[in-house]
């Protein structure tokens, strides 16, 4: 028991700094070095379904579209053995990810995105549904709300890609809805921007409410210091000007 228990904390320290490295170093090779020692390892079934999730997250910012898909449903399937409904809707979202992004490179087909829409949907479903969704047995707080609104996030990009942006549309105003109910500032921000972003691309936007919109996120931004999403505000918010005949202010934009 206790060569068990020495293990399962070895596994989980070096679990950790896999972590560490991705989320705080953006060091996806460590990363997916560190998350295969714990698997060689042998760890805990609910441990080896994180892994899973994070590998997946590993392989799609290495570009790796189909490793991080594969692994994903690994997880999903081990997740749904144990029982464990919302850990599941986790790997469901990365597959969508990684779908969306590998059409986005060049790399994956309209297959994938048929495929990301088909699990952003599900993992809905199983968030909708209200029964157990088991928020305690976890290595981390787990936020069922959170989870909708990325999810409703990441079908707003896979419906972006497919150029349904209509539906895209009404994804990031749920994505904004479930946000502000939480009153979660940066999602707020990002949920405003992609919205903003989106009904750019309709065929009558509403320029007034797309502008109020990117002020709103611009905003959330400077106060969190988030430069890359400021960036990406800029350049959007430019070409909005740019579009109503306002070249001067879409080029300090």
């Amino acid at each position: 028991m206790a060569q068990s228990q020495r293990v399962c904390r070895m596994c989980f320290a070096q679990y950790l700094s896999g972590v560490l490295a991705q989320e705080a170093h953006r060091d996806w090779a460590a990363a997916e070095r560190r998350f295969h020692a714990v698997l060689a390892a042998d760890p805990p079934t609910d441990l080896r379904a994180d892994i899973y999730l994070s590998l997946g997250i590993a392989y799609e910012n290495q570009a790796r579209w189909n490793e991080s898909i594969a692994i994903a449903q690994e997880g999903v399937a081990l997740w749904e053995t144990l029982g464990r409904p919302l850990k599941k809707t986790m790997l469901l979202r990365q597959i969508a990810i990684a779908c969306y992004r590998g059409f986005e490179a060049g790399d994956l087909d309209a297959n994938a995105l048929a495929l990301g829409c088909a699990k952003c949907e599900e993992a809905l479903q199983i968030l909708a549904t209200g029964h157990s969704l088991a928020t305690t047995e976890s290595l981390y707080q787990l936020d069922p709300q959170l989870y909708k609104a990325i999810t409703y996030q990441v079908l707003g990009c896979v419906y972006t890609c497919m150029g349904r942006y209509q539906d895209a549309q009404k994804s990031y105003e749920q994505f904004l809805a479930l946000s502000i109910a939480r009153d979660d500032q940066f999602h707020i921000g990002c949920a405003s921007l992609y919205l903003a972003d989106v009904m750019q691309l309709g065929n009558h936007p509403d320029w007034a409410a797309t502008l109020a919109l990117y002020e709103n996120a611009l905003t959330i931004f400077r106060q969190k210091e988030a430069m890359l999403f400021q960036a990406h505000l800029l350049a959007s918010q430019g070409s909005l000007y740019r579009s109503h005949n306002q070249p001067q202010t879409a080029i300090r934009s």
